[in-house]
């Protein structure tokens, strides 16, 4: 994975933002592992769209996909989407890590 791939996910690993945020001086710092709902009123298709629009830290991964295997992999990730869908919606959980502390 190329560099400014990987620096999206530098936080990742658990406690790692939580110390991030000590060597940056805050104090009484919490950690929160989440999981929410992404709710997204719209097709498989498109949310997969969207989301290697908005990943611009992932654009070059995504331009290196070969052009004969692009339809395949769209069709799997959106098959794959598609089991959250609830009715008229995707409700995908995406996990999140929510830190606080005090400066």
């Amino acid at each position: 994975m190329p560099a400014q791939a990987l620096e999206m996910f530098r936080f990742a690993p658990s406690g790692s933002l939580a110390r991030a945020l000590r060597t940056a001086g805050f104090r009484n710092v919490r950690e929160e592992p989440l999981t929410v709902p992404r709710i997204w009123a719209g097709s498989a298709e498109e949310l997969w769209a969207y989301q290697q629009e908005i990943s611009t830290l992932c654009h070059s991964l995504f331009d290196r996909i070969p052009k004969d295997s692009r339809s395949n992999i769209d069709a799997e990730v959106a098959a794959s989407l598609s089991h959250f869908k609830k009715g008229s919606v995707l409700t995908v959980p995406v996990n999140v890590i929510v830190v606080a502390g005090w400066k």
